[in-house]
């Protein structure tokens, strides 16, 4: 029995923003290119690139497995390496210039058109596109006698906590919520906005639990390491509810779209550099300032640099259910949860913390 002097604890509600309806369709690129999309089917079908994409199958931790952007960023590279050397794209062109390579190992044509390809601009997307035609060459076992260098200076980071939070302020209610999940789901973008809806368990009173998969056809988790997020229900259930009411099959398949219009208003109202990836540095900052451990934080966030750093490798830990209870018990007790929250909420005994909301970026 309750003390009649006492009363159940509330639970927080969060004015959730309405989420638009997604349609998903086809590249409108694609259909307006019809000659790339024949190019690209044509290096899909070429044996060279298919070897390479063998390798990488083949290397340690992918277990067989090749994520969509490596795949799409080696066939972008043949397919601009072969316009740019004024080769028609076919089937058999790649596999022409490897067999060229391997019958005059001492010829320097290749790496001479591939060293003036990687210097073109933009100079980084060269680079990158220069570095995968490397290592199809070295993948079919035609090395290359050349080096790319793709190691760039990193940009420099302007962007504030503080300006952060007042640029949040400011946008709209969808991007506000956008933001918001990936502050309380620190992986990289495509992990956090594109895990489906089926694989977010809202059976908890406290938090909706998202396994995250070293390997899944859905996005790219880039460390390949498997652990878990946690994302307060009072937030995480209203979205995953109007997602799906909303016909989407993930919390935010436009993340892409709407991050780009926020990068842009940041960078005309404040002057700084906003993009996808400082939610994972603010989480990082958060959790630096409470008490959660250091290794339990890069555990979340899938940080393998971290986690060799504070001495815990990833596979020591595993996302079975007693883990899973520790990592909560410690989560709750940090006190990260109420520092990671930028969208108010209702406070308990019925005053109400504004609502979200704001102006359009």
């Amino acid at each position: 029995m309750l003390d009649s002097k006492q009363k159940p604890a509330e639970t927080p509600s969060v004015a959730v923003p309405t989420l638009r309806r997604f349609s998903y369709r086809l590249s409108h690129s694609n259909l307006r290119d019809k000659t790339t999309t024949e190019e690209n089917l044509a290096v899909e079908a070429d044996p060279a690139f298919q070897e390479y994409v063998t390798l990488l199958k083949s290397i340690r931790g992918n277990e067989g497995q090749i994520s969509r952007n490596s795949y799409q960023m080696a066939r972008a590279a043949v397919r601009r390496f072969l316009r740019y050397t004024d080769i028609p794209v076919t089937d058999k062109a790649l596999s022409g210039l490897v067999t060229y390579k391997k019958a005059n190992p001492q010829s320097t044509e290749i790496e001479q058109a591939l060293r003036a390809f990687s210097n073109e601009q933009p100079i980084k997307a060269s680079r990158v596109f220069g570095s995968r035609i490397l290592g199809i060459f070295r993948a079919n076992y035609a090395q290359l006698s050349l080096r790319i260098d793709n190691h760039f200076a990193p940009t420099e980071e302007n962007c504030t906590p503080g300006i952060f939070r007042e640029i949040f302020s400011k946008l709209t209610d969808e991007q506000k919520a956008m933001i918001q999940w990936a502050v309380f789901f620190p992986e990289r973008a495509t992990a956090a906005y594109r895990t489906p809806l089926n694989e977010i368990d809202l059976s908890r009173s406290d938090f909706a639990v998202i396994r995250v998969k070293a390997h899944s056809t859905s996005y790219n988790n880039k460390s390949k390491v498997e652990h878990p997020a946690f994302i307060p229900i009072w937030f995480a259930k209203p979205i995953v509810e109007q997602a799906r009411q909303m016909g989407r099959k993930c919390p935010f398949p436009n993340h892409e779209q709407e991050w780009r219009k926020v990068t842009k208003f940041a960078k005309n109202e404040f002057g700084v550099r906003l993009v996808s990836n400082y939610t994972r540095k603010y989480f990082e900052y958060i959790a630096s300032e409470s008490t959660l451990r250091p290794a339990y934080a890069a555990y979340l966030m899938a940080d393998k640099t971290k986690l060799n750093a504070t001495g815990h490798l990833p596979q020591f830990y595993n996302i079975g259910l007693r883990f899973i209870e520790e990592l909560v018990r410690a989560y709750k007790e940090s006190g990260i949860e109420h520092k990671l929250r930028l969208i108010s909420i209702s406070q308990p005994g019925g005053a109400s913390a504004p609502a979200v909301g704001g102006t359009t970026a």
